[in-house]
């Protein structure tokens, strides 16, 4: 009797679960791997190699006009087909046309900046203007940095500027009254 061939997609997610990667990297990747093949007119991957992946890499970044992330995702799917599944190791360089990765320009204020932010707000805005309180408000009964005496929270100082600590108590206080 002859041995039944496993359809490659389904070869991609049994070797996925072998590696233990989560279910959506599985969904991702199968994604992509479905879309790299109907790119190429649902040719089959081992009779395609590196211009056909640059071929598929470059035209996501021009025309598709997705992410580097985005671009990083999917050559890393096909990338695991040939390596992982089809066992077929691409020698020559993948020279796709890159996404553009955004310029990201940090926006620091120094403590002294912060707090005068801080303090030119007022009532509940300051406290989301500190960012603090949905983050200890909604965490505080598992948080080491809460404990309550009576009904009361009262904040444990950890590297956190008293007089945020004193407006959160304070306005933790009103809320439950």
């Amino acid at each position: 009797m002859q041995k039944q061939q496993v359809k490659l997609l389904d070869r991609v997610r049994h070797k996925i679960c072998l590696k233990h990667y989560s279910i959506r990297t599985e969904q991702a990747y199968v994604s992509w791997i479905k879309r790299y093949i109907h790119f190429h007119n649902m040719k089959h991957p081992k009779d395609m190699g590196e211009m056909e992946i640059e071929e598929f890499l470059t035209d996501l970044a021009a025309r598709g006009k997705v992410s580097a992330s985005t671009q990083n995702q999917a050559f890393n799917a096909v990338l695991f087909l040939y390596r992982q599944v089809l066992k077929i190791d691409l020698f020559g360089e993948i020279n796709a046309l890159r996404a553009k990765t955004p310029a990201r320009l940090p926006t620091v204020l120094t403590a002294d900046e912060t707090f005068a932010v801080i303090d030119a707000m007022s009532g509940t805005h300051q406290l989301l203007g500190s960012g603090h309180d949905n983050i200890l408000i909604n965490q505080q009964k598992t948080s080491k940095n809460a404990c309550f005496q009576g009904l009361y929270p009262h904040f444990r100082p950890q590297n956190r500027p008293d007089r945020v600590l004193k407006a959160l108590e304070a306005d933790t206080h009103r809320r439950i009254l």
